[in-house]
């Protein structure tokens, strides 16, 4: 069992911790790499709590969620090659398929340079070679550094039997449903309470519970219960930059920050819209964001004032300054790019 396992386990035995809990405990660090590396890394491991809010078969309430924590480093070094989507190593120190396949998901990531926090999803993985679903031959030279860590699923951040606490049932009708969005389309996962086939599972049927939940990934729950749920999640804490593509349309992404994050230093804002948010005198003209809370959702936009720039700044659908409203961990949050503009990566700052 993981150090974050033993301390969730332990902290499952509090339930009240789930109504307090309102930051991230930093409880203890663990040694990060598998494989015998170069490198060895100690991450903090971190507890937090997640909500849930009730509503009604007929009218469900939806809440924006996210693991945000994430599972430990696998493996981390400098390329050493680069060609097309086939990344190789010098030293690797891993088999061929550890990294894919029977083993799980993986994605790799950038750790330094102007790159930094930039990833893809390991397609294949050989001796001392890996080759990814992104082209990133293009923000890679050799001697940059990368990681390896394993996805997080549906499993891992719900529980295989859904220790989350969500509303199962023999029917999806019935259920609380579960949203995992890639952009703007989702994948709904709801649990089964079948004693010979209990678990999760998507709408058409299929087997959810190793359903990747990547980085850039939101998670929307429509509970059809009216008591309001509470679960924690335990994880490691990353610490460097996440990149998340922001496209045209409506993103549903997850917080990767283990601490609340004031939308003035969120990042989302760049003063170019060709990375980052489009501002303007106007809420309607600007890219919009919608967050998720007890009493509802709020939407907040970036005001670049005609004539004025210290009224510059994140507001509300009431025109209330709101650059120190804060995207809470382990939430979502739901990005409206306006079709006009062109994708962007959204680069969350290091923790």
């Amino acid at each position: 069992m993981t150090m974050a396992s033993k301390i969730l386990t332990i902290m499952k035995r509090i339930p009240s911790l789930c109504h307090w809990l309102r930051a991230v405990l930093l409880l203890a660090s663990i040694p990060a790499v598998g494989h015998a590396d170069t490198e060895v890394l100690t991450e903090p491991v971190a507890v937090l709590p997640i909500k849930v809010n009730g509503g009604t078969v007929a009218s469900p309430t939806l809440s924006a969620i996210a693991p945000t924590l994430v599972h430990p480093v696998s493996w981390r070094g400098p390329v050493a090659a680069v060609s097309g989507t086939v990344i190789s190593v010098a030293e690797g120190n891993w088999a061929a398929g550890d990294f894919s396949g029977a083993n799980g998901s993986f994605y790799l990531e950038i750790v330094d340079g102007a790159n930094a926090g930039r990833w893809s999803t390991i397609t294949a993985c050989g001796e001392d070679n890996i080759t990814t679903s992104d082209n990133l031959s293009a923000l890679l030279s050799a001697g940059t550094t990368l990681s390896i860590r394993k996805h997080v699923t549906v499993d891992d951040f719900l529980g295989a039997a859904n220790t989350a606490g969500l509303q199962g049932s023999t029917s999806l009708y019935s259920a609380d449903e579960v949203l995992i969005y890639n952009g703007s389309k989702a994948t709904t996962c709801w649990y089964l309470n079948k004693t010979s086939k209990a678990g999760w599972y998507t709408a058409s049927g299929s087997a959810a519970g190793s359903l990747v939940i990547a980085p850039n990934q939101g998670i929307i729950v429509k509970r059809k219960t009216a008591s309001t749920v509470g679960f924690l999640t335990a994880g490691t804490v990353k610490t460097g930059p996440t990149a998340l593509l922001i496209q045209p349309g409506v993103n549903v992404v997850g917080s990767m920050s283990p601490q609340s994050m004031p939308l003035s230093s969120s990042g989302l804002y760049t003063g170019d819209a060709s990375t980052g948010v489009k501002a303007s005198t106007s809420m309607a003209s600007a890219d919009q964001l919608v967050i998720y809370g007890d009493s509802g959702q709020s939407t907040y936009w970036y005001l670049a004032h005609p004539s004025n720039s210290s009224l510059s700044g994140w507001y509300n659908a009431k025109a209330q300054s709101s650059g120190s409203v804060g995207i809470a961990p382990g939430s979502a949050v739901v990005i409206q790019r306006l079709s006009s503009q062109s994708s962007f990566q959204w680069v969350v700052p290091a923790f």
